[in-house]
Formats: structure tokens, C-alpha cells, sequence
């Protein structure tokens, strides 16, 4: 008895220590946040005066009013929304039939593009950058939301997560699909896809955060500010002359509510996908 109360005991001390490391880790992972909002209701000489002001002496709103008059965020806004939007769709359709193709037809070289498709998820993005310049430049798609959209749709990572995903599935559900008289498409239109729910949660997610946060191809293409996306419209808040921080932080802060907002509304299906692959 005492030896089963020692045992408990130890466990309960673990678990304490365990949750004051997790305690702290949160709170250093928040922090940055809190920091953000505080400056963004600061006057200029609050944010930089030193040692740091922590808290704001006022509710200052004139920050957010500039934030408007230097840039046009609503512009800015609603064209990072439709560059998400139809990036997430075709990427994750894309990626779905890239990746039935490579489990479910005969295709002779599927093993060698598997390898390809692997391949390119060593190769940094960067490296790809002035090819895919080069061709939007050619196509006469420069300053236009195209051409932020065509180099972000196709995804080896995406296409390799639903090959590993269709790859556990048994290989009688697209036979008895087939002998019933379907074709490939309904296959997998009606069958496959709607089987594959967590994964497309899960690469929606990703290319969400990847399309919303996108900084460097929309600068590189784009020199129009209507075309600007909202982290390029941010970054154009840094100037030489001078750095006003809590304007940039109204603006970051602005950015960055629509991914929370989506993340509250989607939190139950993302930790369902999250937790499906944990159990695979």
C-alpha cells in the first residue's frame, strides 16, 4: 500500500512539473501577441520610449485610423481572400487527384513520379523562384492576382499526403466501385474523395496559412498596390524615413484576426483530422 502511494504520489509531483513547464511555454508562446495588441492602441513615443511602456497610458483608436488612410486595407483584404479561397480549392483538388492517379490507375512510371514528387520537397522554394517569374512574365500575368495564385496551387507536399492517405485504403472498395459500372471520375468523385476528409482538412489548412501569409512571390510579381495582398500591403509600412510601429501592429493585428476567427470556427474538425493521422 505504501509502495502503490509513493507511486501516486510521484506521478502527481510529474504531472505538476510537467504542467508549470506547459504553463510557461504558453505564456512565452502568447507573449509576442500580447505585446502586438497593447502597441497597437500606443502613441509613437509609447512604442519606442525606453525602458518599454508595457501598457498604454490611453485607448488610442487614431492608429487604426491611419492604418486606413495609408493604405487601402480593404483592397488589400478582400484580395488575399480571393487569393486563399481559390488556392485552397484547386490545391486541394489538384493534390487529390494527383495523388488517386499514383495509387489507383496502372500508370507505368508511377513509382519513378513518386520518387519525382519526393524529390521536389527537397528542393527550397526559393530555388524556384525566378523560373516562375520568368514565366508569369511571359504569359503577361504580372499584376495580376493570377499570377499570385498559379505558382501556389500545384503542391508536391499536398499530392504525397493523399498518396500515403488512398495507399491505407483497401484496394476492393475502387474494384467494387468499378465492377458496379463507375468510371474513374465517379470513383473517385463519390467514393475516394469523400473518404479522404481529414486529409483535405488538413492540406486546406496548410495552404491557407501558406496563401494568407505569402509575402515573398506576391512582392516579386506585383508592383501595383491594388493587387497588393495584405502582408505585402504591411511590409509597405516600413519606410526609411520612419517606423511607425503601432500603425504596423493595427495592420498585423488586422491580418492576422480572419486565420484566429477561421481556426475557433474550424478548431473541431482540424483536431479530428489532426488526430486521425496520429492514429494511422
Amino acid at each position: 500500500m505504501l509502495k502503490t502511494a509513493s507511486i501516486k504520489n510521484e506521478k502527481k509531483i510529474g504531472n505538476v512539473i510537467i504542467y508549470i513547464f506547459l504553463t510557461i511555454g504558453a505564456i512565452i508562446s502568447i507573449f509576442p501577441f500580447i505585446i502586438l495588441l497593447l502597441t497597437c492602441f500606443k502613441t509613437y513615443q509609447e512604442s519606442i520610449s525606453v525602458p518599454m511602456v508595457f501598457f498604454p497610458k490611453s485607448i488610442n483608436l487614431n492608429n487604426f485610423k491611419s492604418l486606413f488612410e495609408t493604405i487601402p486595407f480593404m483592397i488589400m483584404f478582400y484580395n488575399t481572400v480571393i487569393v486563399t479561397i481559390v488556392v485552397v480549392i484547386f490545391q486541394v483538388l489538384f493534390s487529390a487527384m494527383a495523388g488517386y492517379s499514383l495509387v489507383f490507375l496502372k500508370l507505368p512510371l508511377r513509382r519513378i513520379l513518386l520518387i519525382v514528387f519526393i524529390a521536389v520537397l527537397m528542393v527550397p522554394s526559393q530555388v524556384y523562384v525566378l523560373p516562375q517569374f520568368l514565366l508569369i512574365q511571359k504569359m503577361g500575368l504580372t499584376n495580376t492576382l493570377l499570377a499570385i495564385m498559379l505558382p501556389l496551387i500545384p503542391s508536391a507536399f499536398g499530392t504525397f499526403m493523399f498518396r500515403q492517405a488512398y495507399a491505407i485504403m483497401p484496394m476492393s472498395l475502387y474494384e467494387a466501385a468499378v465492377l458496379d459500372g463507375a468510371n474513374d471520375f465517379r470513383v473517385f468523385w463519390h467514393v475516394i474523395l469523400p473518404l479522404s476528409k481529414p486529409t483535405c482538412l488538413s492540406l486546406a489548412v496548410l495552404a491557407g496559412l501558406n496563401a494568407w501569409n505569402n509575402l515573398l512571390w506576391p512582392l516579386i510579381v506585383n508592383s501595383s498596390q491594388d493587387k497588393y495582398t495584405l502582408s505585402v500591403g504591411v511590409s509597405t509600412l516600413v519606410t526609411n524615413s520612419l517606423v511607425e510601429y503601432p500603425v504596423i501592429m493595427c495592420g498585423s493585428l488586422l491580418a492576422l484576426l480572419p486565420m484566429v476567427i477561421a481556426f475557433l470556427f474550424l478548431k473541431k474538425y482540424i483536431f479530428e483530422s489532426t488526430s486521425y493521422f496520429g492514429n494511422k
